[in-house]
């Protein structure tokens, strides 16, 4: 069966930056028009059908935009319950079939949600009745965003939950937060808190020198041991990945693991713990999101005749986002680490193959599909193969949360 659409996925962030849904965004591989109840049909078939629910979102809920046909059809009541939300979409024409299949869909156990909201008096009766209700920081201003919580909260509804949406950076993440709002989506997990002259801590060091020494011409296995042997807490993180499952091996030394390893997987241990290090204070869907594009990278590097080159394009996933762990410029944070021309043009300024690669995986998360088909079509790159890609990367990074990194 030919899958008929793509599925990205965005966070959704409660108040401890913890994820704790996703809302599910389509994009159809057919070039005929449709409308918004078929793009929701292709989510769920996708979701639920050919990719797995489960295997998309690990388990968390998924949130669904609905259309009033949809909505009226009584599909929701077909899915499972506890772990779709229903979005009502913000020109649905509320009428009394709308309000009763939308009572339906709660009495279902379905969460219920209002998508950019706008107060009117004809929602009242869909206020008094949903679980959370998502606002649009883009269109709204602050004092309405605070109005809008108040006003139900008092006279509708006092167990709504509230969503800020499109929240871009840390200070919408900081208003909204200090407002009282439940829920945040947008890419402020992905983007630098206020710019500092913040620094890598000095016990990170050591790793620098680990990628420094292993990005030299000719990485020098013994003074490899030396540092990683120097660094009690390095050790242990280089001999308990080894002597993981997915790596088979059984070592005692750690010469014998970084030989064993070889200079692409060390690379990418070394990145990885480094930049796990970092994220102490961060969001976990910021490390989720850098392992899925790491992964990404790679994987497309060797669909574009670069396998030769796919731990590099694997680095230029982990490091475009360090800004967002150290709250610094990129520019400054490369001079730090010995790279290649290529990497760090890519990672500066998406030039060469590797920055436009980058910059579909960018697009891909930020499921702006018209954007991304140009660079599709430039790589001759299949739209089944982008989303079988997608999932692959998700999966490997849900595998090494949890078998390397916990």
């Amino acid at each position: 069966m030919m899958q008929n659409s793509i599925v990205a996925r965005q966070p959704i962030l409660n108040r401890k930056k913890e994820t704790v849904a996703y809302e599910l965004l389509f994009r159809s591989l057919s070039k005929d028009e449709f409308d918004g109840s078929q793009a929701t049909a292709e989510v769920l078939t996708s979701s639920l059908d050919l990719i797995g629910l489960d295997n998309l979102t690990r388990g968390k809920q998924a949130f669904i935009n609905f259309t009033a046909e949809l909505i009226k059809s009584e599909i929701a009541e077909l899915l499972p319950q506890q772990k779709i939300g229903i979005e009502i979409l913000e020109d649905v024409s509320v009428d009394h079939e709308i309000i009763k299949c939308s009572k339906n869909i709660k009495a279902a156990g379905h969460i219920l949600l209002l998508d950019d909201f706008v107060y009117q008096k004809e929602l009242i009766p869909l206020i008094e009745i949903a679980d959370i209700i998502k606002i649009d920081f883009l269109q709204t201003t602050g004092r309405e965003r605070k109005y809008i919580m108040e006003l139900i909260k008092k006279k509708h509804n006092p167990e709504a939950k509230f969503l800020a949406e499109k929240i871009e950076n840390y200070e919408e993440f900081k208003t909204a937060y200090e407002m009282g709002y439940d829920y945040f989506q947008g890419y402020f997990f992905t983007r630098p808190d206020t710019i500092s002259t913040r620094k890598i801590p000095s016990y990170k060091f050591n790793y620098l020198e680990v990628i420094n020494e292993l990005n030299s011409l000719e990485p020098d296995f013994k003074k490899l041991s030396k540092i990683i042997k120097n660094d009690l807490s390095m050790s242990y993180s280089l001999l308990r990945t080894i002597n993981a499952a997915i790596y088979g091996y059984q070592v005692s030394s750690i010469q014998q693991a970084a030989a064993l390893l070889g200079i692409n997987k060390l690379k990418k241990w070394a990145l990885l713990y480094f930049i796990k290090g970092l994220s102490e204070d961060k969001p976990g869907a910021l490390f989720t999101n850098t392992l899925i594009r790491a992964k990404m990278a790679e994987l497309l590097a060797k669909n574009i005749n670069q396998a030769d080159k796919s731990s590099e394009y694997y680095t230029v996933g982990m490091l475009s986002m360090l800004d967002a762990y150290l709250d610094r410029p990129l520019e400054n944070i490369v001079k730090e680490l010995s790279l290649t021309d290529e990497v760090k043009k890519a990672v500066l300024n998406l030039d060469g193959k590797m920055g436009e690669i980058l910059e579909l995986i960018i697009l891909y998360e930020q499921a702006r599909w018209s954007e991304l088909e140009k660079i599709e079509i430039k790589y001759h790159l299949d739209n089944e193969l982008l989303a079988g890609v997608y999932q692959e990367a998700i999966d490997s990074a849900s595998e090494t949360v949890e078998k390397i990194i916990r």
